[in-house]
């Protein structure tokens, strides 16, 4: 992961870029496991989620992650909270397909926070994360099944939603690493 850290670092433009290509190649998966065939028309019941999955990320994009709270170097109630719901937000990534968790924890600020702790083997960070993730599959696998088993159709035009935004978030974090980054 020191590796991994290094090359985040070095050259964050290709790894978004390579990112980029991952969730943009998830795409026709996720609108071939809804269900919808080809030659039916889009019905509102299925804009409406997909609108729904597209918001959700939309309005992360407008979080200010530059108070999130976290300070990395303070061990506090706070950052352990904060973790912990990385950590869920991962599990729901891993569960969901099409999510991109590294999207998600570039909306939230806490991408390279991520990388560096787990690289670094800082166990201030994983143990939260840990018992986050372990909260967020066993709180949400419940959740998931329950959707796909009754609304497949509709949870996945939200998935749909939810991965488009993904590549929305990444298009925002380059335009915000500027220029200087681009060489």
């Amino acid at each position: 992961t020191i590796v991994l850290d290094y090359t985040l670092t070095a050259f964050k433009v290709a790894c978004m870029a390579f990112f980029f290509g991952l969730i943009l190649a998830q795409i026709p998966e996720v609108y071939s496991l809804s269900g919808h065939e080809k030659g039916d028309g889009v019905r509102p019941t299925q804009i409406v989620p997909f609108l729904f999955g597209l918001g959700v990320i939309v309005a992360l994009m407008f979080v200010d992650t530059t108070n999130t709270g976290v300070q990395p170097d303070e061990h506090t109630i706070g950052n352990m909270v904060m973790y912990c719901i990385c950590g869920i937000l991962l599990a729901i990534s891993k569960i969901v397909p099409g999510i991109s968790g590294a999207s998600l924890l570039i909306a939230l600020g806490l991408f390279d926070l991520t990388i560096s702790s787990i690289a670094h083997l800082d166990f201030y960070f994983i143990i939260p994360v840990g018992i986050g993730l372990v909260i967020g599959v066993l709180g949400f696998a419940k959740i998931m099944n329950h959707c796909l088993k009754n609304y497949r159709t509709q949870t996945y035009f939200v998935v749909m939603g939810l991965t488009i935004g993904s590549l929305l978030i990444i298009i925002q974090e380059l335009v915000l690493l500027g220029p200087d980054v681009w060489d």
